[in-house]
């Protein structure tokens, strides 16, 4: 289920669909306890690219939408963590 969360995200980032994207991928990364979970294939590299590309007060919006809790700080620390790689991987 978390493979297919992630697919839908990347469908919906390819189709410009930024926030939906995002929605996927909390979905994705939120089916395991660990963060990030190698079970959780690219969920958690695009939700430090969305985070990236649509703010971290999107990111806390979206994410206590989508679980009714706010962004627990493990997933804080990782996109924090990993913004200067995903900044590299847009670059072209």
């Amino acid at each position: 289920m978390a493979i297919t969360y992630a697919q839908l995200g990347l469908l919906a980032e390819a189709r410009n669909q930024a926030p939906l994207a995002l929605e996927w991928n909390i979905r994705c990364v939120t089916l395991f306890d660990q963060f990030p979970s190698p079970q959780t294939g690219t969920g958690p590299a695009a939700l430090a690219r969305l985070t990236r590309q649509l703010g971290l007060s999107a990111v806390e919006q979206a994410w206590q939408q989508v679980t009714g809790q706010p962004v627990p700080q493990p997933v804080r620390d990782y996109i924090t963590s990993n913004s200067d790689q995903t900044q590299h991987e847009d670059t072209p």
